[in-house]
């Protein structure tokens, strides 16, 4: 378990975050952001992408009052470990470029064509390090993040192959609706508008939206974000978080649902 805090003055009101990573990455990937939030206790989930000797890990749900956080992927990770019911002490899940489903399918245009995983599986047998730096390269050409591409960490295939049919396979969107039903306003999403991966532009959605309600994920547009908003835009997406965090805490006072209104649709 990966844990960053700041020293806090009454440790019951701190923060606590659950972050999920996505794939080609490490738990690192969240420093930028937390930089931004002093005081608040995360507890990271490690993959092993890039720890062949050590085993993947994903922590037990905090004891206290907390909120869970996924990249990309890691919000699968997410849904499916919830399983479709909340755990104890969630105060909701924010997606950072997430999606329930990464694949194409009749009722999911916007997904990607399984060829394009497919082929990234064969490359990894014989040019790991290329596909990871095209992967990232993908995710974010400008010089922001060039640094990602410098001194890259032994990948482990094993891992990152397994990663890649998890990324086919997964289908969270009941699950996502299933939550939904059980707890409504607990959802949230940040989006970029120039996300190179349409399902990650698009953002989680569910497999069926209940006909009382609307769109039950509310979703924030960072029009000219990329795939990777906590790394290029971390001081934003801290405070998306604490908006979050402080309706969480203003609701669990008034014992009601609390609004969240999207900001900069794209």
């Amino acid at each position: 378990m990966k844990t960053f805090s700041s020293p806090v003055t009454s440790a019951p009101e701190t923060p606590v975050l659950y972050l999920c990573h996505g794939w080609g990455y490490d738990s690192g990937f969240w420093n930028a952001m937390l930089s931004h939030l002093p005081g608040w206790r995360a507890v990271c989930s490690e993959a092993g992408y890039f720890t062949p000797d050590r085993p993947p890990v994903m922590p037990e749900w905090p004891k206290r009052p907390w909120l869970a956080v996924g990249h990309s992927a890691g919000v699968q990770d997410l849904l499916q470990r919830f399983g479709g019911h909340w755990p104890a002490g969630c105060r909701g899940l924010a997606s950072f470029n997430g999606f329930a489903r990464f694949t194409s399918a009749p009722d999911h245009p916007q997904g990607m064509a399984e060829r394009v995983l497919s082929r990234m599986e064969r490359r990894l047998l014989t040019h790991p390090r290329e596909v990871l730096t095209d992967f990232r390269q993908l995710c974010s050409p400008d010089q922001a993040t060039a640094d990602l591409l410098i001194d890259l960490p032994a990948p482990d295939m094993s891992r990152l192959r397994q990663g890649l049919i998890q990324l086919r396979q997964r289908d969270c969107r009941g699950q996502l609706s299933q939550m939904h039903r059980h707890r409504a306003g607990r959802l949230f999403s940040l989006v970029g508008g120039r996300d190179p991966l349409p399902p990650a532009r698009l953002g989680p959605v569910l497999k069926t939206i209940p006909e009382e309600s609307a769109d039950p994920i509310q979703v924030t547009c960072l029009p000219q974000g990329g795939h990777l908003l906590p790394l290029t835009h971390p001081a934003f997406c801290a405070r998306w978080l604490e908006k979050i965090w402080a309706k969480s805490e203003t609701e669990a006072e008034q014992g009601s649902e609390f609004p969240f209104q999207e900001e900069n649709p794209c």
